[in-house]
């Protein structure tokens, strides 16, 4: 009885050392908007949706301090769309996969003044510099420079490059290195984890420096894990990032590069992307937000896209499929304003335009909670 006793109290007093150095926080953003949505060649569409300026999410995450200056943790976090009360940031897409529970980020991580260790499923470096280094951020619906590389209006043939392997990686171990008078690194490898084949991979790395008013940044990524209904074989990125705080305004530019090849003969593409933006403080809780994003698209000359009708069945009529390069102009004008710390309402007018296709006019009012 007495050992048992003696027991008990040594795990109560381990336990909770334990817990006196741990922490567990929940936290999220809830954005939902409504009006008129419309990208180009598609018809316009009144709607009420989640995640305008940024996507909604729920949290869950932890560190445990180990001593010596090593810290243990892990980040849950969840897509939700609050519109609906579904999780995940869409689903019913075709050939596109519905989003996993913690699909925005489930990690353990280890750091110390080595760094950090990630390893899960985590945004790539590149998705992060891309967001860091444009005004609007991490907007899927109003990011000129998101809508061109990532999601295109959900619609493969309206120019995302690097919508095949999405912004999040999967089976991915990842390094950052530790800041070093604003110069910071990080680098993820990401396993296909297909039996025989470990050619099957995705690699992304940046380097930002980011000091006072100046940000600086380099991303790179590779992708050979292509999707299933194209012959793509390898997709190739690079990107550049800046910007400047003159005081009455933060600038921003962007230039990327992607090269997708396919097995298919005379498939190959080429996108040139570039963004140009500014935040322009209007009163101490308002701002303005300027985008335009300019892509410039080298098809094949001849023969069927490896993105053909029968595999995408929402192609808008006009779309340019080979023999032309199209081009596509986005351009955003965001005033954003803060009622408090964790609570802000927006207003947007976007304009899309594509090569071949009707305009698309979207205006809407949004509103974005933290917690």
């Amino acid at each position: 009885m007495k050992k048992t006793t003696l027991s008990v109290m040594l795990a109560g007093l381990i336990s909770g050392s334990v817990f006196a150095q741990s922490s567990v926080t929940v936290s999220g953003l809830l954005d939902v908007n409504a009006g008129v949505m419309q990208y180009a060649g598609q018809k316009s569409n009144t709607v009420s949706n989640s995640g305008g300026m940024s996507t909604s999410y729920l949290s869950f995450a932890g560190t445990e301090d180990l001593g010596n200056g090593l810290k243990a943790g892990f980040d849950l976090s969840a897509f939700i769309r609050n519109d609906t009360g579904q999780s995940g940031r869409f689903s019913g897409i075709p050939n596109v996969a519905d989003d996993a529970l913690f699909s925005r980020r489930a990690v353990v991580t280890l750091n110390g003044e080595f760094g950090e260790i990630r390893i899960g499923r985590n945004s790539t470096p590149y998705f992060m510099s891309m967001i860091i280094f444009n005004p609007l951020g991490d907007s899927s619906a109003f990011s000129p420079i998101f809508l061109h590389t990532y999601t295109g209006g959900q619609n493969p043939l309206l120019t995302p490059p690097l919508n095949t392997p999405d912004s999040g990686a999967s089976n991915a171990v990842q390094y950052t290195t530790p800041d070093l008078s604003g110069l910071k690194g990080a680098f993820q490898y990401s396993f296909g984890e297909v039996a025989g084949n470990t050619g099957k991979n995705r690699m992304s790395a940046n380097i930002n420096y980011i000091q006072g008013p100046l940000g600086l940044s380099v991303a790179f990524e590779q992708t050979k894990s292509p999707l299933a209904f194209t012959t793509e074989d390898k997709q190739t990125s690079l990107m550049l990032g800046a910007f400047y705080d003159v005081g009455i305004a933060k600038l921003y530019a962007q230039f990327s590069q992607t090269k997708q090849e396919f097995t298919t003969v005379n498939s190959d593409r080429k996108f040139n992307t570039s963004q140009l933006g500014a935040s322009i403080p209007l009163s101490a809780t308002g701002k303005l937000l300027l985008s335009r994003g300019h892509t410039s698209i080298t098809l094949p000359a001849t023969g069927v896209s490896a993105y053909s009708p029968t595999a995408v069945a929402t192609i808008p009529v006009g779309t340019a499929t080979s023999g032309i390069n199209p081009t596509r102009n986005t351009t955003s004008i965001v005033y954003d304003h803060f009622v408090s710390r964790r609570t802000d309402v927006y207003a947007v007018f976007m304009l899309d335009q594509y090569t071949g296709l009707e305009n698309g006019k979207t205006a809407m009012l949004g509103i974005r909670h933290r917690f």
